[in-house]
């Protein structure tokens, strides 16, 4: 930014991350030399979308379930103007952009289905908090239903002192999560 000397007012966009990644089935029975290439394509399209000097950073990260990319830009026009609006656009012109990178990489992977767009389905994004305290949530629930599904005469009281023991936590969290919604 300031190498482009750029006017940064207080509310200017300075870096915009873009996030690449697929379902965990795609990615299963791939080898790292495949998982790579997968994501030096991808950056492929990033590059024809953005000048590479704006790039910071372009990170695979593999300590997760599903392998994605991190790429952070400097939102810079070609006229070296710092606009994430003019670059990025709209909602509109980011669906635009999500549709061109399925095309595109679907020429070399033709097997990619495009995710559903939120436009056309009108889910908003959940927060990644709020995602994985409702996955905990999740399996605290599967936990009583097998506790409670096992239950017979003879492991009926310490099934009881088990069920009580996830609802301590469960029931308060239910709570807190239906004042977050």
């Amino acid at each position: 930014i300031a190498a482009a000397h750029c006017r940064v007012r207080k509310d200017s966009v300075r870096v915009v991350e873009a996030l690449v990644t697929a379902s965990p089935e795609f990615f299963k029975d791939k080898t790292n030399r495949e998982i790579k290439a997968y994501f030096e394509y991808a950056l492929e399209f990033l590059k024809s979308k953005q000048n590479t000097q704006t790039f910071i950073s372009a990170v695979v990260h593999m300590d997760e379930k599903t392998p994605h990319l991190h790429l952070c830009f400097v939102p810079l026009t070609a006229d070296g103007r710092l606009s994430a609006k003019e670059i990025i656009g709209n909602r509109k012109n980011l669906v635009k952009w999500q549709d061109e990178f399925w095309q595109h990489m679907v020429k070399q992977y033709p097997e990619l289905e495009r995710g559903e767009s939120a436009s056309q389905t009108g889910r908003e994004h959940i927060p990644p908090r709020i995602f994985k305290e409702m996955t905990q949530l999740t399996k605290q629930k599967e936990q009583l239903d097998a506790l409670l599904v096992g239950i017979n005469p003879f492991n009926g009281k310490s099934r009881a002192a088990e069920i009580s023991k996830v609802l301590d936590s469960y029931i308060p969290a239910v709570s807190k999560m239906r004042t977050e919604l």
